[in-house]
Parts: C-alpha cells; sequence; structure tokens
C-alpha cells in the first residue's frame, strides 16, 4: 500500500529537460565505474583480512559482503542512478555523473590496489 501513495509523486518527477547524447556517455560512464567497483567489492569475501570500509556500504552490505548482496546493492545504485540522472534539470545532470564517476571509479582502483579480483 504505502508504494502506491508513493506513486504519484514519483511519476511527477520526471524533469521535462531533454536527455542528451552527451548525458547517456556520462551515465554509461556512471555504470562503468559502478560495475568495476562492484566487483572488486565482490571479491572481499575471497581475500582474508579485507573488510568494507564504505560507510552508506557498510550499512547495507556487512563488513564481508556476500556476491549475491554486492551485486544486489550495485544494480539498485545503477537503476537509482539513472532515474535521478532522467529526474534532474539538465545543467544539474553532469555534476552528479561525474561525481558519481568519480566515487566509483576511486574506489574500484582502491579495491586493487588491495588485490581485489585486478
Amino acid at each position: 500500500m504505502k508504494y502506491l501513495l508513493l506513486l504519484p509523486f514519483l511519476l511527477g518527477c520526471a524533469h521535462q529537460d531533454e536527455w542528451t547524447s552527451q548525458d547517456t556517455k556520462f551515465q554509461i560512464a556512471v555504470t562503468i565505474a559502478m560495475a568495476a567497483d562492484g566487483y572488486t567489492t565482490s571479491k572481499i569475501l575471497e581475500t582474508p583480512g579485507v573488510y568494507e570500509k564504505g560507510v552508506i556500504a557498510k550499512q547495507f552490505l556487512g563488513p564481508q559482503p556476500s556476491t549475491s548482496d554486492v551485486w544486489m546493492y550495485m544494480g539498485t545504485l545503477m537503476i537509482s542512478s539513472y532515474f535521478i540522472s532522467r529526474a534532474l534539470p539538465s545543467e544539474w545532470r553532469p555534476y552528479l555523473q561525474v561525481t558519481q564517476t568519480a566515487a566509483h571509479g576511486i574506489t574500484a582502483i582502491n579495491n586493487c590496489q588491495l588485490d581485489l579480483g585486478c
């Protein structure tokens, strides 16, 4: 029932600015960075002595997340990132997309330095 109550609000959230090819390219970069982060994070369970340190991810995944939990989390992030980007005004989209790409890309690089799947 609570989801039905949210439906009218969610339907009204889509911004009317046109989605451009630049928006698509940025969103692809976000998705690739999130996938790299997800792949390396999924290797934590197989690596003794390594624990999830991300403040938000640790709350959802725990200190040593399972592979399925990581991919459910990352899949949710990818989908929600797309919908949030679509809802933003066109001049705000690049800021969110570049920030997300940088954050997840840096995390994937840090995970590689811990020898997590690279």
